[in-house]
């Protein structure tokens, strides 16, 4: 979306994607984990472990969206308070929803610990 808009607009910067910055465990590094209780951050790991798990499907063979969104709920649900405010499948350059992987996908969520709410993302990239 980024990159659209400074192309449209034609605005001279360049646009340089990094990998997100995790902590030894895989939480996403983020000054809104300071926030929550030592209990709730190792709660919080469900995020990180349901991106490897879409990760995981992805390299079985899976390719379509529900089951992988599914399961990805499922491990999210392990900790007791989280609420899922999202968790999609989008494509990485138009963010729209996709239905089956065909080509790179990106596996997005935003889920509520605590009252904590924690972003995380990852780039799921299925084998031909």
């Amino acid at each position: 979306m980024i990159r659209r808009l400074v192309a449209d607009l034609n605005v001279p910067v360049e646009i340089r994607i990094c990998p997100i910055v995790r902590e030894p465990d895989g939480l996403a590094m983020s000054s809104r984990n300071r926030y929550l209780s030592p209990a709730a951050r190792r709660r919080a790991l469900v995020l990180w472990q349901s991106l490897r798990r879409a990760r995981e499907l992805v390299a079985q063979g899976e390719r379509d969206a529900e089951r992988i969104l599914g399961q990805m709920r499922e491990v999210i649900f392990q900790a007791e308070d989280a609420r899922i405010d999202y968790v999609a499948l989008v494509d990485p350059q138009t963010l729209q929803p996709v239905a089956k992987l065909t080509g790179p996908a990106m596996a997005a969520l935003a889920v509520k610990i605590e009252n904590t709410r924690l972003i995380d993302n990852y780039l799921l990239e299925p084998k031909s």
